[in-house]
């Protein structure tokens, strides 16, 4: 992710939402709130709109419903916490196909 870049923040109120968001401040790039409550059709929405590389997501629900609807803009995703070896491969399988 580069500096200016848009990155969602797919999380509900949390501690890691915050260091997030500062951490992405200090590095010149903006968040993007998409929150639960929204469902899948407007966050997908709005990572189009908002032209969105990275999402930072909080739990596996959350980045299977990104996935499942993938727009072509996203290009990497982060799991908050650990990450099962089958979640990995599956996000890397679907965001790769989008790269080619």
């Amino acid at each position: 992710v580069k500096e200016k870049e848009f990155v969602g923040i797919y999380s509900k109120n949390r501690v890691e939402w915050v260091l997030t968001e500062q951490a992405l401040y200090s590095f010149s790039m903006v968040s993007v709130a998409l929150y639960d409550t929204l469902g899948p059709t407007a966050s997908n929405f709005i990572i189009s709109h908002a032209d969105i590389t990275c999402v930072v997501v909080e739990n596996e629900k959350n980045l299977l419903t990104i996935l499942e609807s993938t727009p072509p803009c996203l290009k990497k995703s982060k799991k908050l916490g650990k990450t099962t070896k089958m979640l990995t491969q599956k996000s890397r399988q679907l965001l790769m196909t989008l790269r080619l």
